[in-house]
């Protein structure tokens, strides 16, 4: 689950609807590049109040607006995605009494949402009328339940009070509704639990009792907005999130917007957008990460996991590495789950024996989008966009087959022990290792072998050793490239119609996000001539989309890209002026990418330099923004 955290838009009737949509185009073009088109996963687009600006209902008209354009281009991406609003004091407007309420407010998300809030009918100091109505809303999510809680359903609008009769009865109706169903807590509202400084007297009054209510219950997190600025605070095991305003200007606070990576009731990530008005775009710098050794501090229980069809069991637990049965998906499933609370596993062991034709229509209906990728690792050549591919290695130096090889072994001798491809030999490992400490490549898939089952010759024995598995992305490609290899055997020995399929990892381990270590960018094929032309010519707009597609990959353990713009950024310095901007920059960028390689050479465990990987994506994306801006300049200079 991911959840958008949008606050403080303060939109008035006098805004520009052209620029306001402007700024929603560009909240979605910076999502688009971390969150793919057609997107399964639930996407909770989160509203935290002061959606208009000063109580003026007019403001609501222009605000329409601009949310119908919002929605219209999530649902034109194929986002699943869902809304929630809570209200803010600027979003109270006064009736015909000339009091403060939300009838207004609620008015206008009727159109969005099948909730209201307690509108407050008498928020004014000389009406004390308790408020009847619902100030707290249960909404409960796969991975977690958001408590959606207003702070302006009371008789003082200058700061924030919470319901805690509500919010408690809200908990406990999920606890008593289905034992299943005890998720953690997401606590979201529009005012701060901490005042930001001595001049702040706007905080939720009563937040003592919330921080009580902390300690009792299950909440991984606080959001809200209101502040001002970004906020990140931890009270027992809650997270205090805080983000700035979404439109309205403040001096020295740039525009900005939080985006949540919720996985099984544990946030995993916190990314801040900012705007860059300079640049007309918004750029994420990950402000939280969760690592391997936070996921391994919550709990090591033992589970045991009822299996498919075949009865077959899955150990659970931290030290689980043995899963077996004939679902693929359902193994992939499983797996998938440990390993993102125990990202790091020796000697995983998985095997699947079902027939040919489920096997193929679980990998078509649940692995389909890698299946392209896959071909693309078996064909004898990698394509241009590709480093290297696992059929490179399938074909020996006099251009035999290893395929057709398998293929009539195993018609002569279906039950023999030599039906194998060997991706490595011993000369390439140390040729590969020794004095390059690990720079060049080497399959990380090393070894398979076939044979016809001894005791039913229908079935396909198949066993896929790895020395290193990464198992959130690559192990649906290695599921992919096992189906294509299986079938081409079983179109020419039509005896076979099951697959035993057996799969041994040395290490696997999860990235959180996805590294397209194969993966070729334009700035890999970039001579450092070329980027001296570029420079030299002030393309600077050409240089930050080759290293906005290197950024991209997240594979920077072949540092030739800095070593060539190094090479060129000297030339240029020799021969002329270069931007300081510029120049700074790539220094900060070319000392966090040392520093990286460096780590790289001495860390064993790739999940131990998700931090390092991190450093470099802000420092790219420091250096595309410096170049960008160069850019823009030059552009408004006049001739």
């Amino acid at each position: 689950m991911k959840l958008l955290q949008i606050s403080d838009l303060h939109i008035d009737s006098s805004n520009s609807i052209e620029n306001l949509n402007h700024r929603v185009d560009t909240l979605h073009k910076a999502l688009l590049k971390q969150l793919p088109k057609n997107d399964e996963d639930e996407l909770v687009l989160c509203f935290l109040g002061d959606m208009i600006d000063k109580g003026k209902p007019e403001n609501y008209k222009v605000l329409g607006q601009v949310l119908e354009h919002f929605f219209a281009l999530f649902k034109s991406t194929g986002f699943n995605y869902s809304v929630e609003f809570l209200p803010g004091n600027h979003d109270l407007c006064k009736n015909a009494d000339g009091e403060l309420t939300l009838e207004r407010y609620n008015e206008f998300i009727g159109k969005y949402v099948g909730y209201t809030y307690c509108p407050g009918a008498s928020l004014t100091p000389r009406a004390h009328t308790p408020c009847t109505g619902e100030s707290v809303h249960l909404r409960v999510y796969e991975d977690a339940a958001l408590l959606l809680v207003s702070t302006v359903s009371h008789s003082e609008h200058t700061y924030g009070s919470i319901d805690f009769a509500q919010l408690e009865n809200r908990i406990d109706l999920l606890k008593d509704e289905n034992e299943r169903l005890n998720k953690p807590f997401l606590v979201v509202a529009h005012h701060a639990l901490i005042s930001a400084g001595n001049e702040d007297g706007s905080p939720i009054r009563n937040a003592a009792t919330l921080a009580k209510l902390m300690g009792e219950e299950h909440f991984i997190g606080f959001l809200h907005g209101h502040t001002h600025g970004y906020k990140n605070i931890t009270i027992e095991k809650c997270r205090i999130i805080g983000t700035g305003p979404f439109f309205k200007d403040i001096s020295n606070i740039n525009n900005q917007f939080n985006l949540l990576d919720i996985r099984e009731g544990i946030i995993h990530s916190i990314d801040n957008y900012r705007y860059y008005a300079d640049l007309k775009q918004y750029s994420p710098t990950r402000v939280f990460q969760l690592d391997n050794r936070q996921l391994a501090n919550r709990g090591t229980a033992t589970t045991t996991y009822a299996s498919d069809a075949t009865n077959t069991v899955y150990t659970g637990g931290s030290v689980n590495t043995v899963y077996a049965g004939s679902s693929v998906n359902t193994i992939y499933q499983k797996i998938l789950c440990d390993m993102q609370h125990h990202r790091q596993r020796n000697n995983l062991f998985i095997n699947i024996r079902t027939s040919m034709q489920n096997f193929g229509g679980e990998v078509v209906s649940h692995f389909k989008e890698h299946l392209e990728y896959a071909k693309n690792m078996l064909k004898d050549k990698p394509p241009s966009s590709m480093k290297y591919n696992h059929g490179q290695y399938l074909t020996t130096k006099s251009n035999q087959d290893g395929m057709d090889f398998i293929v009539n072994l195993l018609k002569d001798r279906p039950y023999s022990v030599r039906a194998i491809l060997p991706l490595v030999d011993f000369e390439e490992v140390v040729a590969r290792t020794i004095g390059n400490r690990g720079r060049d490549n080497l399959p990380s898939l090393t070894i398979i072998q076939f044979s016809q089952d001894f005791n039913d010759p229908s079935t396909l024995n198949m066993t896929m050793y790895f020395r290193s598995l990464e198992v959130n992305y690559f192990l649906r490609v290695n599921f992919c490239e096992a189906y294509l290899l299986a079938e081409k055997i079983a179109k020419q020995i039509r005896q076979i119609k099951s697959l035993n399929l057996t799969i041994h990892a040395f290490k696997a381990e999860y990235y959180i996000r996805h590294r397209k270590g194969n993966k070729v960018s334009r700035i890999d094929l970039t001579t450092s001539d070329s980027l001296v032309y570029s420079l030299e010519n002030e393309e600077y707009s050409v240089l930050a989309d080759l290293f906005e597609g290197k950024r991209d990959t997240r594979n920077f353990a072949d540092a030739s890209f800095i070593n060539n713009m190094a090479i060129a950024i000297d030339k240029v310095k020799e021969n002329g002026d270069l931007p300081m901007c510029i120049s700074e920059s790539f220094l900060r960028l070319k000392k966090t990418t040392e520093e990286f390689v460096y780590s790289k050479e001495r860390t064993p465990r790739a999940i131990d330099l998700e931090e390092h990987v991190q450093e470099i994506e802000n420092a790219i994306n420091d250096f595309i923004n410096a170049l960008r801006t160069q850019g823009e300049h030059k552009r408004t200079i006049p001739l």
